[in-house]
């Protein structure tokens, strides 16, 4: 798992976006990816879709109006999402209803509790 999480910030920093997305990804499927790494895979996602890629269309506008609501370290994702992904391994936050700019329908996203506290 480091060793992935490695080459994906490593291919971050060479502007390797599609690489990253894949390394980050499967380090988010090993063990889950802090914050910061999740912040990196999103703007990589980005940018590969400036490159050419197929990470366009309207839920990738809801997915970023979902980042930009959360708070600082707050993980947050649509409970559309979370339904998709199956059993997740971290506890999740009742739902909440957001209304996204852009978006008709209120979308319900929950939080990730992705650390222990206390």
């Amino acid at each position: 798992m480091i060793e992935t999480l490695e080459a994906g910030r490593d291919a971050i920093a060479r502007h390797a976006w599609t690489e990253a997305v894949e390394a980050l990804t499967e380090g988010d499927r090993a063990t889950g990816l802090a914050p910061a790494d999740l912040e990196s895979l999103a703007a990589a996602s980005w940018w590969a879709t400036r490159q050419g890629r197929n990470y366009a269309g309207q839920g990738v506008h809801i997915a970023a109006r979902i980042g930009a609501a959360a708070a600082r370290e707050e993980i947050l994702v649509s409970s559309a999402t979370l339904s998709a992904a199956g059993p997740v391994r971290f506890s999740l936050s009742e739902p909440r209803s957001l209304d996204l700019k852009g978006v008709r329908d209120p979308v319900a996203a929950q939080t990730v509790v992705w650390r222990q506290m206390g």
